[in-house]
């Protein structure tokens, strides 16, 4: 009975990394985006194969824990496995480790399946196979949930326009987008994350105009992303 696990060697590159050498919390989604496409293909429930069927994956929850970031040009084991799923929503887990083991970063990541048709979620059982066995770690022990938004409100925001090198194959911004924002914001406030959660509320659009204001509650900080007063994002980050 095969795994439901994928695992792929990566160098990190430079490009990856923020003025303190550290990986950005755009580059960490980015490997995980990219680990569990590739998953996913090869359990032909990617994007070309949902397609056919009008659906198509919503991710609208990550959430990673940074322990130790790993070093320009070193090679690194990005690994992600799903969850079984409930009745809407399907999670998944994913890991950054080094070659020997030591986890880097650990996050996990909640889904659902979308009738592109009626425009709604919708109840899919028959996607994962059947004759598999699921890996049963889970990165966290506590849920994933939405994040309840708290603290004082600071003047201070940041606005983003939407370009096109931004829009996913679904029209849409790309999701590992909303963390490069907040990470120009991080770097402003002068802070790093240790941990990063991110809601994806509503889908923004090409040209489209992000503001972002930011609350601060003790050592967390907490953002919110909107257009023309609806919100889009919301997300809670722990200092270091």
């Amino acid at each position: 009975m095969a795994k439901l696990f994928y695992q792929e060697k990566i160098q990190i590159s430079k490009e990856m990394l923020n003025e303190n050498g550290n990986l950005t919390n755009h580059a960490i989604l980015h490997l995980f985006q990219d680990v569990a496409g590739v998953h996913a293909a090869q359990l032909k429930i990617d994007y070309i194969e949902l397609n056919k069927r009008n659906l198509m994956w919503v991710v609208v929850r990550n959430r990673h824990q940074v322990f130790q970031s790993p070093k320009c040009g070193e090679t690194v084991l990005v690994s992600t496995w799903p969850h079984p799923n409930k009745r809407l929503d399907f999670d998944r887990e994913y890991r950054i480790e080094s070659l020997h083991g030591d986890i880097y970063i650990q996050g996990d990541s909640k889904w659902c399946i979308l009738d592109k048709i009626q425009k709604r979620m919708v109840m899919v059982k028959d996607l994962l196979p059947v004759d598999s066995e699921y890996v049963e770690i889970h990165n966290f022990s506590t849920p994933l949930v939405q994040i309840n938004v708290k603290g004082t409100l600071n003047e201070k925001t940041w606005t983003f326009q939407v370009n096109k090198n931004q829009i996913d194959q679904n029209n849409h911004l790309n999701n590992t987008e909303y963390a490069s924002m907040i990470d120009q914001c991080l770097k402003d406030l002068n802070v790093q994350a240790s941990l990063f959660e991110i809601n994806f509320v509503k889908e923004t659009k090409l040209n489209q105009i992000l503001e972002f204001k930011y609350y601060e509650d003790n050592e967390n900080l907490y953002f919110e992303g909107y257009v023309e007063g609806n919100l889009h994002v919301k997300v809670k980050v722990i200092c270091q």
